[in-house]
C-alpha cells in the first residue's frame, strides 16, 4: 500500500497527524535521518515536499494543512 500522511486541523482547531503503516515508517525513516547538519525537512505536497502529505481528508469537517 502507497504511504498516507495527512496533516490536519479537527473542527475543533486541534492539529492532528493521521498515518498509514506505510506513512509512518516513511515519518519515522526521516526523523531519524535528522542531525545537527541535516536539521530538518518538508511536509507538502508533490513536488514541494520531500515527505508527500496526503490530499484527502479522513472526516468531512477537518482543515487539511497542505
Amino acid at each position: 500500500m502507497a504511504a498516507r500522511i495527512t496533516v490536519n486541523l479537527n473542527a475543533k482547531g486541534e492539529f492532528e497527524i493521521w498515518l498509514n503503516p506505510e506513512g509512518r515508517d516513511v515519518l519515522v525513516k526521516e526523523l531519524q535521518g535528522l542531525s545537527e547538519t541535516n536539521d530538518h525537512f518538508h511536509l507538502g505536497p508533490r513536488p514541494i515536499g520531500e515527505v508527500q502529505v496526503s490530499g484527502r481528508r479522513y472526516r468531512s469537517d477537518d482543515q487539511l494543512l497542505e
